[in-house]
Order: structure tokens, then sequence, then C-alpha cells
């Protein structure tokens, strides 16, 4: 049970003053998911709205998700630098081994925490494994197995109850040394994670989760709108 609270609107000599009336909710069984672009802010209003409902937040990048018997596989197999996105696409493109085995290493673990974790909020989901699937090794890889990746991602998505999309904004990609922050990229990413959302997952895939895509920018208006959207959905 966590005390959360639900916006009241109140106008005082023309000006809107957000009032917050406590109620007390449920969040046992509520399993939180962001996905988008690299930079895009998940991880960040991840930990807001985790602290938000009293949830556990659990980051899901694939340094801290792959246990370390699946990181030096892909260290000795095929020299991982564990360096961030951008090694990923290059190692990506040069062997389809690599490609394959880091995507379904990542979903699986994935798909095991989202399985046996009963509440959280994650900050990377089986769209993003998907997305960069679809990306970076379906075109190297026989279509049978991407029919199978497709399916476990979609099985690994079930139990998620809420999933929000950060779209890329304009001139507004986070950098931190590892990612790519090329805005052409990551614009053609977001647009590559907006197909595989309606093509995968929200058309007769027997899926039932709340969607949220969300495309401001600004910290404090973000925050406000994702929590309330949040409060009103369970």
């Amino acid at each position: 049970m966590a005390l959360v609270g639900v916006p009241l609107v109140s106008t005082t000599q023309k000006q809107i003053i957000l009032i917050y009336k406590p109620i007390k909710m449920t969040t046992t069984g509520i399993r939180i998911a962001f996905c988008g672009t690299s930079g895009s802010g998940k991880s960040t209003m991840a930990r807001v709205v985790a602290n938000a409902l009293g949830l556990d937040y659990t980051e899901n990048s694939a340094g801290l998700l792959l246990n370390q018997d699946q990181q030096d596989m892909l260290v000795k197999k095929y020299g991982w630098t564990k360096s961030g996105h951008q090694d990923v696409i290059r190692l990506s493109n040069i062997n389809p081994g690599f490609a394959w085995d880091f995507q379904w290493e990542l979903l699986k673990t994935r798909a095991r925490f989202i399985r046996e974790t009963q509440s959280f909020v994650i900050d990377r989901s089986p769209v993003d494994n998907l997305t960069y699937f679809l990306l970076q090794t379906a075109h190297l890889v026989p279509e049978i197995d991407c029919d199978r990746f497709v399916t476990a991602a979609q099985e690994a998505l079930q139990p998620i109850t809420h999933l929000i999309f950060f779209p890329a904004v304009f001139d507004q990609i986070e950098i931190n040394g590892s990612r790519i922050s090329n805005w052409h990229y990551q614009s053609m990413v977001s647009g590559v994670f907006s197909n595989t959302i309606d093509s995968y997952f929200r058309n007769g895939f027997g899926l039932d989760f709340k969607f949220l895509v969300y495309g401001k920018r600004d910290f404090e208006a973000r925050k406000k709108d994702v929590l309330e959207w949040i409060y009103r959905s369970v």
C-alpha cells in the first residue's frame, strides 16, 4: 500500500495551483516498464515513479542485467568491451553471432526478472529488446529465428501492467559518452520503436497493459503528467 496523490486544480487570482489530495493505492502486482531511445530520460523518470509509488526500481541495462557468466561468454567469444550501446552496434555489424547472442541472452534474463518479480519499475522492456533486434539482428538471421524472437518478446511483456514510451525529442538527447547522441539516428530509432509497439504488441496479440506515449521533455511537466496518468490508471 502506497500513499500517493491525485492532483486537484484550484484557481486563485488567475493562477493555477496544483493541490495534491492524498489517497491510498494498492501497488502490489504493478509492473511498470519504460521504453524508448537511448538518452530519452527513461531511467530518470523510472526512478521518480518508483519513489512516488513506493516500488522497487531496477535498472535494466545489459551491463547490470546480464549475469557474470553471460557477460564472460560475450567477452570471450566476441570481444564485447561492455562500454555501451556503440560497442553493441559495432560488434553486431561485424558478427551476426554476437548480434543474436547478445539480444537473446538479454531478452531471456529480462523475461525471467519480469516473470519472477511481483511489483517493480524498470527503465527498459522487452519492447527495447525487439526494437534493437529488428534494427541490428533481424537482417542477419533466418526469418524463422525472427519469429522465435518476436514470440519470446511478446511472452516476456505479458506480465507488464503499464508501458510508457518516450520518443526522441529534437536536440534533447542525454549524452553520457557511451550512447549515440546523433539526433538523426535516435529519431530513426524512435520511429522503429513506435512501429514495433503498434505492429507487435498492441494490435491483437492478447497483451493487456496500459499504454502511454509521452513526448514532452520538460522534467517537471513530465513528472506531473506521467504520475497523474499512473494514478488514474490503477
